[in-house]
């Protein structure tokens, strides 16, 4: 009986081939994974810091009555500390929360998306509490206000934690503003930052001078929107995103 095999030109071809076709595919492959990284881990951390301040409003009433320093009408490190270890921090599990003297080890300062650094820095701001999540994740936030009605809590977090990733707004730094009270026509609530802005215009999102989701926006905020961008494309990151993965 006679058997047929491959000879090993056939084979070599066939290799080859295969070759050819995960050269092609790998790097999209790759870029998907990426992206899909990125999407989970903003989702997830939206979600944590929302449900934590649920959870709060569950213990401590609704936001609207909560303490938040805007008698003092300014923003300090006080102000701050007061809020998250009277609201926040119950809610969630830490691996570290850093002090006015050592903020720099939960945080570091991120590129903005064009490259530029200065904003978001522990050395600009004395007002931010900085800290690591269990989850690896660190949070720079301060809690304010302008006047009584527009008392805020602003959130950054770095998905990947201080010391690994890009280290760069709109690809691994994202912010989220929290409203306590309705004011000027927004509502009380988790926003992505930018996705308080009254509008439907993802234009404004996308080519923003300052905040703008571009590397065009040529500025140490640039890349400020892209979280917003994301949430409201359904957590999925667009396929013109200004950064490829």
């Amino acid at each position: 009986m006679k058997l047929n095999a491959f000879t090993l030109a056939e084979v070599l071809v066939t290799l080859g081939i295969i070759g050819v076709v995960a050269a092609l595919t790998m790097p999209t492959l790759i870029h998907n994974y990426r992206k899909s990284v990125v999407e989970n881990k903003l989702k997830s951390e939206y979600s944590l810091i929302f449900n934590a301040i649920r959870m709060a409003e569950a213990k401590n009433g609704t936001s609207d009555n909560w303490e938040t320093c805007d008698t003092q009408y300014g923003y300090s490190y006080e102000c701050t500390k007061s809020f998250f270890d009277s609201y926040l921090a119950p809610e969630l599990k830490f691996i570290k929360v850093c002090e006015l003297s050592n903020r720099e080890e939960c945080w570091s300062a991120p590129n903005s998306l064009s490259g530029k650094k200065g904003w978001l820095s522990t050395d600009s701001f004395d007002t931010t509490l900085t800290a690591i999540l269990s989850n690896g994740s660190s949070l720079f936030l301060w809690a304010g206000s302008q006047n009584a009605d527009s008392a805020h809590l602003q959130i950054w977090f770095d998905i990947d934690g201080p010391t690994k990733g890009k280290n760069t707004i709109g690809v691994d730094v994202f912010g989220a503003i929290f409203f306590f009270k309705n004011s000027n026509g927004k509502k009380a609530g988790l926003y992505m930052y930018g996705n308080s802005v009254l509008t439907n215009n993802e234009n404004i999102f996308k080519n923003d001078i300052e905040y703008g989701c571009s590397i065009s926006s040529n500025t140490m905020y640039s890349g400020m929107y892209c979280g917003a961008l994301i949430q409201r494309n359904g957590w999925k990151i667009p396929k013109d995103y200004p950064y490829a993965f």
